[in-house]
């Protein structure tokens, strides 16, 4: 969280990551016994690491293997605003009469790819490495 040093890169920033990283951080405390994740609806609508929102998705992987342990995957901390994105290939269309032809049904497809790059590279920190106790 303050390895990208100046304060201008953890305002508005959050923690991105794995569900299955953050099971495994729920439940673990400071030196003092307080909880490191802060859950409550009445205070927020998604939960708190040190303070910070955590956003979980499946799209970052735990399926990793370093030197020979499996489940391991990473923890990102950055600010979303700092994120560009851009429409990679323009939107695409097609229908299919023959999939559905028995029920005189049409199929559609719709496709586009969008992608993405960090404005302020400094301003992200990737935790790496992180083992998933207990499995997936």
């Amino acid at each position: 969280m303050y390895k990208a040093g100046e304060q201008s890169t953890r305002v508005g920033a959050a923690w991105f990551m794995n569900p299955a990283i953050f099971g495994a951080i729920v439940g673990l405390t400071d030196s003092n016994g307080n909880p490191l994740v802060v859950q409550s609806a009445q205070e927020t609508p998604r939960p708190l690491l040190l303070g910070r929102p955590v956003h979980l998705t499946n799209v970052l992987d735990v399926t990793g293997t370093t030197g020979g342990q499996g489940q391991f995957g990473s923890i990102f901390f950055g600010d979303p605003q700092t994120l560009i994105f851009g429409i990679a290939a323009a939107l695409r269309m097609g229908v299919s009469e023959h999939a559905q032809w028995a029920t005189d049904q049409l199929d559609f497809k719709i496709t586009q790819r969008v992608g993405f790059t960090v404005a302020t590279p400094g301003a992200w920190t990737e935790g790496i490495n992180y083992q998933i106790i207990g499995g997936v």
